[in-house]
This record gives structure tokens, sequence and C-alpha cells, in this order.
């Protein structure tokens, strides 16, 4: 899913995986991200209303930004980071890629059947 300001139309129980490309903490209010990440019930804005998220598929997010740095953008002030990190942390299983390794064993996981 490719979210500036909305997420497309979510159809619940439709998904196993849900791909959230270029992830942006600062996208959405950070209570509707914890909500969506720890899979409670929300409401998902797409473009011209809601839709209600109340299943809870897997959620990979790309990034290439750390999750230290999307909390920094987010929140100016220290203590607040803190708490974010605290929040956050347990939600999200960070994978550095390094930069000369290829994305190709994140593309099995998703696609296993294809080369």
């Amino acid at each position: 899913m490719g979210m500036k300001h909305w997420f497309p139309k979510y159809k619940p129980y439709t998904y196993g995986v849900v791909l959230w490309d270029q992830f942006k903490l600062t996208a959405y209010s950070y209570d509707l991200v914890l909500r969506f990440l720890q899979g409670s019930p929300v409401d998902l804005p797409y473009h011209g209303g809601a839709t209600k998220k109340d299943d809870n598929p897997l959620v990979i997010m790309t990034s290439n930004l750390s999750l230290d740095r999307h909390i920094e953008i987010k929140f100016s002030d220290p203590s607040d980071r803190l708490v974010a990190k605290n929040n956050l942390a347990p939600r999200i299983t960070v994978l550095h890629v390094p930069e000369d390794k290829p994305l190709h064993m994140l593309r099995k996981l998703l696609h296993p059947y294809q080369n």
C-alpha cells in the first residue's frame, strides 16, 4: 500500500499481508499507527471516506529511514521520543538490509513462487 494521506479502501479479512511501502510515521496520527500495528479495530481513512479495519494481518513496512529517525522526525520533545520508542519497538521488528545486499530475500517471502 502506498499511502500518503489515506489508505486504499481496506477490506477486512481479505489480506494475509499488508505491504506498507515507504512508511512515514508523520503521515498519520500516532494513535492511528499504534492501533493499526497492534491489530486493534481502527477506521482507516481512504480518499472519500473511511473503512473499518478489525482484522490483524502481518504488516511489512519499508523505509529508507531507521525507526529512531522516524521517531525523531515525528516528535521534537525527548520524553515524547522515549515514549514513542517504548510503544513502537514491541510492535515493529526492524530488519536492516545493508546497501550492498539485494532485497531478493524479502521478495521471496512475499512471492515464494517467483524466481
